[in-house]
């Protein structure tokens, strides 16, 4: 399957006007948004890649937006993207974190 997957129509009746892009397109037409902004309600997933040849995991985070149909007001995705990314991201000190939240453990033990 190819990646992003667009849907430009709604899948109950057919209609391709929506109600958040009609909301943002007049916003910008207004001057009240940037040109180049997006829109969309989102719903972030996260799946953990485990490779026994490698040492570091990956992780895939698929991003879904949706939109509502300006006809009969279904709720639909209208385009779904992943982005494949290691873990832990750079910067992050796995060993240390692990650590802080050792010592932070041990010192809020039962009393």
């Amino acid at each position: 399957m190819e990646f992003p997957k667009k849907f430009d129509k709604c899948p109950l009746c057919g209609c391709k006007e929506r109600v958040v892009e009609s909301i943002v397109e007049e916003e910008k037409k207004k001057g009240k948004m940037n040109k180049k902004a997006t829109f969309g309600t989102n719903i972030p997933q996260a799946l953990a890649l485990v490779d026994p040849t490698r040492t570091q995991l990956s992780v895939i985070a698929v991003l879904t937006l949706k939109d509502i149909c300006g006809k009969c007001g279904f709720e639909y995705p209208i385009c779904v993207m992943k982005h494949i990314m290691p873990w832990p991201p750079q910067g992050l000190n796995l060993e240390a974190a692990i650590k802080a939240a050792q010592q932070q453990q041990g010192s809020a033990g039962p009393r």
